[in-house]
């Protein structure tokens, strides 16, 4: 029993998406894109994360729509910049042909250092 259950585990969390400067073209390539620039110290980031993973987990097989994440502390940093994130969590729809037809930071206050956001700090 604890096999399965750790097996079942493994194969859920294969099904997150995260996004790197490096995989974005080939990921994304003619795919209407939903996805969530995060950082993981972030408070709201925190509270949003199981919602996006249900999301994620539910259009992992589909063929036109991408939902991923790009972690802006770690290995997407790079495309956090290039995407002009300046707020946590910051969600961008991108249409098939990689335009950006919405972007909203829902907290400018949660910027890049967490000693600056009360609900960070908070969450921590």
């Amino acid at each position: 029993m604890p096999c399965r259950l750790l097996a079942a585990c493994l194969a859920w969390q294969s099904l997150a998406l995260e996004l790197t400067k490096d995989s974005w073209e080939e990921m994304t390539n003619r795919k209407r894109v939903f996805v969530k620039f995060f950082a993981p110290w972030c408070g709201h980031c925190k509270r949003l994360k199981p919602a996006w993973e249900k999301l994620m987990q539910e259009y992992a097989e589909h063929d036109s729509i991408l939902v991923a994440e790009v972690d802006c502390t770690g290995a997407g940093k790079s495309k956090c910049d290039d995407a002009g994130v300046e707020g946590f969590p910051t969600l961008k729809r991108l249409d098939g042909s990689g335009q950006d037809i919405f972007s909203r930071s829902f907290q400018a206050e949660c910027h890049p250092s967490p000693s600056t956001c009360r609900t960070c700090r908070a969450a921590t």
